[in-house]
């Protein structure tokens, strides 16, 4: 295992641990301009976690084609790699190619093995919290489901699951293997997805998300979060949902926006003692800061608690009203 030296001494208990691979990305714009960075839901979610004073770590594998400078940004914003396991001569590399609507195409060119939960460090056991979030089925649902039986709380990413960061299919997920989704959220207590996740979940580009997001709920989770870009995001329990608006800002670059703004959740929701909307105000506020700067996992480019809490006083003065209530008991 690769020790990072963050966070590795005895005792120390982590509040999260991220799940899947980080990637060596290679972001490609409209105008075809390319660029490589550090990338992946666990990175971006984690470094902003611990940007928030969290204590993280990252469960992953890499093989040894994956460049020892990418993973010192994630050293600089204090996440533990105790977790980081190089197997193999191949990482998980890949191409994030953005066309002018906004969409994205993701391409991989090659893959590292599973993330099984015997890669877990000892230190690792003691999380308060996993956040199972892939990139394409980087860890089967057996996998998770026994992840989701070693801590009290789990959260995961359905993107990597069938959703926007697997490969485009000619049958959706929900239509190939609804019970594996259901499986994973069934084990899960809070299940986020991007509303293109949804619609590549179901392959319904007029999906209901609030309707999919209950049925979550009826499958065993006890929090969803679908995020929806600049429409904000919905929170749904079993009893309400909250549309948090996106907070006014000048985003420059979303990549890694939907990921940053689960890292704020987790943290608020850490904080809050398990507030639903709380804890979707504090991520909205985290993911503006983040896609207001570019340049993929880097320090600078993650806010700090003092930063998020200023943007989010500010945001919600702006906006003049809190998130849309709607009591469904």
């Amino acid at each position: 295992m690769e020790n990072g030296n963050v966070n590795t001494e005895v005792g120390v208990s982590l509040d999260i641990v991220g799940i899947g691979h980080i990637i060596n990305e290679t972001i490609v714009s409209p105008d075809s301009k390319t660029r490589s960075v550090l990338g992946s839901p666990p990175a971006y979610s984690m470094a902003c976690a611990a940007g928030l004073d969290a204590s993280v770590g990252i469960l992953t594998r890499i093989g040894t084609d994956y460049p020892e400078t990418l993973l010192d940004p994630l050293r600089q914003c204090g996440v533990n790699l105790e977790g980081v396991v190089r197997q193999g001569a191949h990482s998980t590399n890949n191409e994030l190619v953005y066309a002018r609507d906004g969409s994205k195409t993701i391409r991989y060119l090659s893959r590292a093995p599973e993330v099984v939960p015997d890669d877990l460090p000892t230190s690792y056991y003691q999380a308060k919290l996993f956040y199972i979030c892939p990139m394409d089925w980087d860890t089967s649902v057996e996998s998770v489901e026994r992840f989701s039986s070693l801590v009290n709380l789990t959260a995961c990413d359905l993107g990597g699951f069938g959703g926007a960061h697997s490969p485009a299919s000619e049958v959706s997920q929900m239509e190939r293997d609804p019970d594996a989704v259901k499986r994973i959220i069934r084990a899960m207590h809070i299940v986020k997805a991007s509303d293109e996740d949804c619609r590549r979940l179901t392959a319904d580009p007029e999906l209901d998300l609030e309707d999919f997001a209950r049925r979550w709920i009826d499958w065993g989770a006890q929090v969803a979060v679908v995020t929806c870009g600049g429409q904000g995001s919905l929170v749904v329990t079993r009893d309400q949902v909250w549309k948090i608006p996106a907070l006014p800002g000048k985003p420059i670059d979303p990549t890694g926006g939907g990921d940053s703004y689960m890292g704020g959740f987790l943290v608020g929701y850490l904080k809050s003692g398990g507030e639903p909307s709380t804890s979707g105000w504090y991520g909205a506020a985290t993911a503006l800061l983040v896609i207001e700067g570019t340049g993929g996992v880097t320090p600078a480019r993650m806010p700090t608690t003092k930063q998020v809490e200023a943007r989010l006083k500010q945001g919600r003065a702006q906006l003049d009203h809190s998130a849309e209530v709607k009591d469904i008991s």
